[in-house]
């Protein structure tokens, strides 16, 4: 941009000039501040001629070619001022496109399903908490001081889904009883991730979800998984569901159970909360 103005600038110039040129040149009359025609310092006169350029009341020598020599100049300082005029205001021309894209997009899914069926069926029924609460079967009817029950409950993701981690949250209990009628505070539980359910499934080398090995390994109802260690869930395919990991519920009532217990009910609920892998 500055250099278009300095152009516009020395253009108007060079024009002005040429117009001051021409004026002489139709007057007969030498520009000011410029040099005479036959080469003299401006200001200073010509033996036998007054200032204003004649000798008494004769012709002008020379005039006509003065004139000439004004007019030429005229043009090629036009010509010089039309060619820089031209170069400060041209612009150049561009051919110009567009491309358009775009991103669609989907999220994916993430489903568990619980299995609750005894003795374990691969068939199910399977559930999901949209659906249904799988129901673990303990068959804790008639509980005694040192009953001992069991209970398999499998897990596994819903065809289509991430893979992910759960964790076996504490046991929301609610009894009939109070104080030593409490029958789910007397209650004691562990679990084992195992494709069997029963009291070999509770060895020391077994992976404990909730409790530990050994006779004072159970924990009470209230106690849920470390979340740290979580229970990890396979991938599912697109169109059939991850494999089954299965585990056991072990529920005891301690043999120094108080006689207050008799005829007492109680319910546990267990939320189970599962989190999806980033794909």
């Amino acid at each position: 941009m500055g250099t278009g103005r300095h152009a516009a600038r020395r253009t108007g110039g060079v024009v002005g000039s040429a117009l001051d040129l021409m004026r002489a040149a139709a007057s007969g009359r030498r520009p000011s501040g410029g040099t005479s025609s036959s080469g003299t310092a401006s200001g200073r006169t010509e033996p036998g001629r007054t200032a204003s350029g004649r000798a008494g009341s004769g012709p002008v020598r020379g005039s006509a070619a003065a004139r000439r020599r004004l007019f030429l100049r005229v043009r090629a300082l036009l010509a010089g001022g039309l060619v820089l005029g031209a170069g400060a205001t041209s612009t150049l021309a561009a051919w110009t496109d567009e491309a358009v894209v775009k991103g669609e997009f989907a999220a994916s899914t993430f489903s568990v399903q619980a299995n609750a069926s005894k003795p374990y069926s691969v068939s199910g029924p399977w559930t999901s908490a949209d659906s249904d609460v799988a129901v673990l079967r303990f068959d804790a009817s008639g509980l005694a001081p040192g009953s001992v029950r069991y209970a398999p409950l499998a897990l596994r993701t819903g065809a289509g889904s991430l893979g992910g981690s759960a964790v076996l949250g504490p046991a929301q209990v609610t009894s009939s009883g109070a104080g030593e009628a409490d029958l789910g505070a007397a209650l004691r539980y562990r679990v084992v991730v195992a494709d069997t359910c029963a009291e070999t499934a509770f060895s020391s080398g077994a992976r404990y979800l909730v409790g530990a090995a050994g006779a004072s390994g159970a924990v009470r109802l209230t106690t849920g998984q470390d979340e740290a260690t979580p229970l990890a869930l396979p991938a599912a395919a697109a169109s059939a569901p991850g494999t089954p990991v299965r585990m056991c519920f072990e529920l005891t009532l301690p043999a120094g159970a108080p006689n207050a217990l008799q005829g007492g009910t109680a319910t546990a609920n267990w939320r189970i909360t599962a989190i999806s892998e980033t794909p």
